[in-house]
């Protein structure tokens, strides 16, 4: 099958690789750009490898607050301060800092092993990998901290955001079951969240 500019540029925008990489996987993959996402998340995974001794000099701080009552902080590391500045590693901080916030990990190993809230079909190790290919260097967390919020308090679902629905806080996060626990929305007389 014929590699067009219009599958790679595909391919491009879902991953955020370069064009070189992007060409190769389509490659392998004879054309189906399916197929070369995967591809590319396997070669994520060996590039990391490649790179898991290299020395993190550099890095970025990623906060995230919700309602004023659960917030974090995570310090995501790389080697240079040019991926340290760079946008989309800042946003990748504060998707891991929203992480930490919804799942309450206990430490670096388990928030590493846990289910994106965005797209559990992903680990948040697979976001490092993904991070290290596209940047070329070597990502990893340093430190995080959490902060307020009880087990038991609601908060409105940070994973997509479109629907506006509050879940019960805990280590799973609603998002990863079949069905969505979807509890009531703000109270109309005060505008805050419900307890549960």
């Amino acid at each position: 099958m014929e590699i067009t500019t219009d599958s790679i540029k595909q391919l491009r925008e879902m991953t955020g690789v370069s064009v070189m990489q992007c060409r190769k996987a389509l490659e392998e993959a004879k054309g189906d750009v399916e197929k070369a996402a995967l591809v590319l998340r396997k070669h994520s995974g060996a590039s990391a490898r490649k790179k898991a001794d290299r020395e993190l000099k550099a890095g970025i701080v990623g906060s995230y607050v919700h309602d004023g009552t659960v917030g974090a902080m995570v310090l995501l590391s790389c080697e240079t301060d040019f991926v340290a500045k760079n946008p989309e590693f800042a946003a990748l901080a504060k998707e891991f800092a929203m992480q930490v916030a919804a799942m309450d990990p206990e430490n670096e190993e388990e928030l590493l092993e846990q289910p994106f809230i965005k797209d559990a079909g992903k680990t948040m190790r697979n976001l490092l990998e993904e991070a290290t290919q596209k940047f070329g260097e070597r990502a990893d967390v340093s430190r995080f901290e959490r902060l307020g919020g009880a087990a038991g308090d609601a908060f409105v679902c940070g994973a997509a955001g479109a629907h506006g629905c509050q879940h019960q806080a805990r280590r799973i996060h609603p998002r990863a079951y079949r069905s969505c626990r979807v509890y009531p929305g703000r109270t109309a007389a005060s505008g805050e969240p419900r307890r549960t």
